[in-house]
């Protein structure tokens, strides 16, 4: 279990880059999959199963990185699934996810835990989002996390978003709107 919510916080990191600048608000487009669909800005990258290096997880199946970034982290978010079986239950998924956090962070603290309802096809599905921050190693900058996690027909969706909490009010905005727009199909 913990392997899994370090691949995840390791994509994020695998998903950092150098550069400088502030933010804009962007335009945004709908990126839409056979599985989910989520709103994303315009000008950010997409990175799919193909684009993606050999340090990222299998269990990763799409991920977004801002083009404009703090010196030693960009803001993403990404997409994972996991296999768990029916009957699987959501506040079982979350809480594991919690306990990984807590686990792989340095100086972890949980900001809020909500449950909310997402959209799936015509009907909605429970999902938790939960609001946490750390840094990977002493030297990291802090990033804040945004992570839904979302159960059904026996796959566990995790949509990841990262971004330093000091930066650009809208590019905090960007990712945490992001998140909150998974959708299942």
């Amino acid at each position: 279990m913990f392997k899994k919510l370090f691949v995840g916080v390791g994509l994020l990191t695998i998903l950092t880059g150098c550069s400088g600048g502030g933010v804009v608000s962007l335009p945004t487009e709908s990126y839409v999959s056979s599985i989910f669909s989520i709103d994303k800005p315009l000008e950010w990258d997409v990175l799919e199963g193909g684009d993606f290096t050999s340090n990222v997880p299998l269990q990763a199946l799409v991920s977004f990185k801002d083009n404009v970034g703090h010196e030693l982290f960009v803001a993403n978010v990404s997409v994972l699934a996991e296999a768990v079986g029916e009957g699987f239950i959501q506040a079982d998924y979350t809480n594991s996810q919690r306990a990984k956090n807590k686990e792989s962070l340095l100086g972890y603290q949980e900001l809020s835990v909500s449950a909310l309802e997402i959209d799936q096809g015509k009907s909605t599905v429970e999902a938790d989002l939960v609001r946490f921050q750390g840094k990977r190693e002493v030297k990291d900058p802090l990033v804040e996390f945004e992570q839904l996690t979302v159960v059904s027909g026996g796959v566990a969706y995790m949509v990841l978003g990262a971004y330093i909490p000091a930066d650009n009010v809208s590019k905090v905005a960007t990712v945490r709107e992001m998140v909150r727009s998974f959708v299942l199909r």
